[in-house]
């Protein structure tokens, strides 16, 4: 988008969990987005990149 090239994104980042529990279920789901993700939290960016890869 051309009006978003100064825009400094990091200003904008958040954290959330990667895996969420439904709360009646029980069941566990991933809660990512390839538009959103930029990395995992804990792993270097390589092995983070690597896995977002396989999710993706």
């Amino acid at each position: 988008m051309e009006g978003n090239k100064n825009k400094n994104f990091d200003e904008y980042s958040n954290e959330h969990p990667m895996v969420r529990t439904h709360p009646e279920t029980g069941k566990k789901i991933l809660f990512v987005n390839w538009t959103y993700t930029r990395k995992i939290i804990g792993l270097d960016q390589n092995e983070s990149d690597e896995i977002l890869k396989q999710i993706f």
